[in-house]
């Protein structure tokens, strides 16, 4: 009652050009290319999350493009070109002068 079309001597998972002494485990193979997005992390973009506005500029990275954000972007949303929070300075207008008895009026 067994399919007549597969031998039964030979185990289905293991290649046949490759020596049969060693374990498959222990049998190394080399990929050809490398697994499509083996070093990604996973978790998109802030701006494919909704997460902010899409950046408006893009960068070549020699062999691909990233989108980036430009200048005016990276100033009013606070992030650098790549999407990064960047702390923001606070500005105040004037010089900072220390209240004293010496320079109070009055």
């Amino acid at each position: 009652d067994e399919p007549k079309d597969e031998p039964k001597d030979e185990p289905k998972d293991e290649p046949k050009d490759e020596p049969k002494d060693e374990p498959a485990a222990s049998r190394k193979r080399k990929p050809e290319q490398p697994t499509p997005g083996a070093g990604m992390t996973g978790v998109a973009p802030a701006w494919v999350r909704g997460e902010i506005e899409k950046p408006s500029d893009e960068k070549d990275m020699g062999g691909w493009t990233a989108l980036v954000y430009s200048t005016e972007q990276q100033a009013r949303l606070g992030v650098d070109e790549l999407g990064t929070a960047v702390q923001k300075l606070l500005t105040m207008p004037g010089p900072m002068v220390a209240k004293t008895k010496s320079n109070l009026r009055g």
